[in-house]
């Protein structure tokens, strides 16, 4: 039993050190533990073996992008070492690197915790509308950005989610992703009333998705934009 737990905390170790940015430390852990320990049993050699073959092709670059860049267990290894002590900054910086790494909708659940625990929105509505543009495909994106307004937001009123996901929108248009934006911004053209406040935003931005539709030949759905514009806004 005492050899299983040593062995069992050795791999610990090595998954700190991995998800620390460390191969080279865990990669020489493991190095150590063998040629210390040549009575182990071949399981767990084996086991081990497997683990430094993966680590030197992290190291030579080798591995695909994601597996070279952060695991799942390597993620979860980051959030046990907080112990409940974990902070905003701490799941910010957390969630900048999962965004870095493409892992956008792991990101968007760390923006969202720091955001319940305080974080004020404007540091970081870039970030989500990015991550919600390459989490998710244009027909899915509406409902995905009103779900993470359901979340993050600290009022989820009519008004503050519409103007939640017209910030989306804006910022998805003038970031390299105009049909996620398009996408938004039809959904809430056709959904219901505007709020009055934000009639002329809504109605620029949806200007320029009519814009996108009129350059692929899309007239018909040109007409039903400018129509729905005009109820929508009618009933504000």
């Amino acid at each position: 039993m005492q050899g299983r737990v040593v062995h069992a905390l050795i791999r610990r170790e090595v998954d700190v050190y991995r998800a620390q940015g460390l191969p080279e430390e865990a990669l020489n852990l493991l190095d150590n533990t063998l040629r210390s320990n040549p009575a182990l049993p071949e399981a767990v050699k084996a086991g081990f073996q497997a683990q430094m073959r993966q680590l030197q092709a992290e190291i030579s670059g080798d591995l695909p992008g994601d597996q070279a860049a952060v695991s799942d267990e390597q993620i979860e290894v980051i959030r046990r070492g907080w112990d409940g002590s974990d902070t905003i900054e701490d799941h910010l910086e957390c969630a900048v690197c999962l965004h870095a790494l493409g892992r956008c909708e792991d990101a968007l659940a760390e923006f969202a915790i720091a955001a319940a625990k305080g974080l004020s929105l404007n540091r970081i509505l870039p970030q989500l509308a990015d991550c919600l543009a390459r989490a998710f495909s244009p027909p899915a994106v509406s409902e995905e950005t009103a779900r993470l307004a359901g979340t993050i937001l600290p009022n989820p009123a009519r008004d503050t989610v519409f103007l939640f996901k017209l910030v989306m929108a804006e910022l998805m248009a003038g970031d390299g992703h105009p049909e996620h934006a398009a996408a938004l911004t039809r959904r809430m053209v056709v959904a219901g009333a505007v709020p009055e406040r934000y009639q002329a935003r809504l109605r620029t931005l949806a200007e320029r998705s009519i814009g996108v539709a009129a350059c692929s030949g899309r007239s018909s759905l040109r007409s039903r934009l400018k129509a729905w514009l005009r109820r929508a806004c009618a009933r504000g």
